[in-house]
């Protein structure tokens, strides 16, 4: 298992290198990416999300999938939470951009490709669900730490933005069809998962164009930066992780 996360992460890295050089030979402009990244989100992610719903289940996987929803609020509740405690040093427009950062990891176009490469379609699975309250969240919660509330109207567009949302209609055509154990035609079904199989490539490359465009520089000497970044890779996912371990 090591030496295949290993292999996985080293072949992501190489598609991101692949993505800065494509930006620094000005082969992928900003609006180029900007065409990238909406055709991963509205059409690649969807199609790798459906097309793994698509394999043949066990009733322990079925349990499984429903188990995720309950786990997927609770590691949102201990993110939030967890995030709030840590960052008490941090003040002012800092701290909100540091909680953000933290409670919303990039369970899409990243999270999704690194998934996929180790646990397969099962893995995509449980992530789609997890996916689906990163979702909810970041269209509530995520505009309130920003916006300080949301009015009436506010509201009602970001709950059409959810219902709307092409990852969230994928999750649920899946779970109609590992319900219902319905098959789609052959034909069908290869277009799909040929579509879905872009999104690791087309993801890492896209990370690869932004980070071209960081000025490293700029934020070396920002120490709430490496706090940030030691909270947000090594402390709460710690937590998250002891927290499970009580679930088993």
């Amino acid at each position: 298992m090591d030496k295949i996360i290993i292999e996985s992460i080293i072949s992501l890295f190489t598609m991101i290198i692949v993505g800065i050089y494509g930006a620094k030979k000005k082969i992928i402009t900003s609006q180029i990416n900007k065409g990238l990244i909406d055709i991963l989100i509205q059409i690649a992610l969807p199609c790798m999300i459906l097309s793994s719903f698509i394999f043949t289940y066990d009733d322990a996987i079925k349990t499984n999938v429903v188990k995720t929803f309950y786990y997927s609020i609770a590691a949102y509740i201990l993110m939030i939470l967890s995030s709030y405690l840590l960052l008490i040093p941090i003040k002012n427009e800092k701290k909100t951009i540091l909680h953000f950062a933290n409670v919303f990891v990039n369970t899409g176009y990243v999270g999704f490709p690194i998934l996929y490469s180790i646990y397969g379609n099962e893995g995509i699975v449980y992530g789609s669900i997890f996916n689906i309250f990163f979702v909810i969240l970041v269209w509530t919660y995520g505009v309130i730490l920003y916006k300080g509330n949301l009015q009436k109207n506010d509201l009602k567009q970001e709950i059409k933005k959810i219902l709307l949302n092409p990852s969230i209609l994928a999750v649920c055509a899946g779970i109609i069809l590992m319900i219902l154990n319905l098959q789609l035609p052959d034909a069908l079904l290869f277009s799909i998962k040929s579509i879905g199989n872009i999104t690791g490539p087309l993801s890492m490359i896209i990370i690869g164009v932004i980070i071209s465009d960081v000025k490293i520089k700029k934020y070396i000497k920002e120490w709430t930066i490496y706090y940030g970044v030691f909270i947000k890779l090594i402390l709460i996912p710690l937590i998250v992780y002891l927290s499970s371990l009580l679930c088993f």
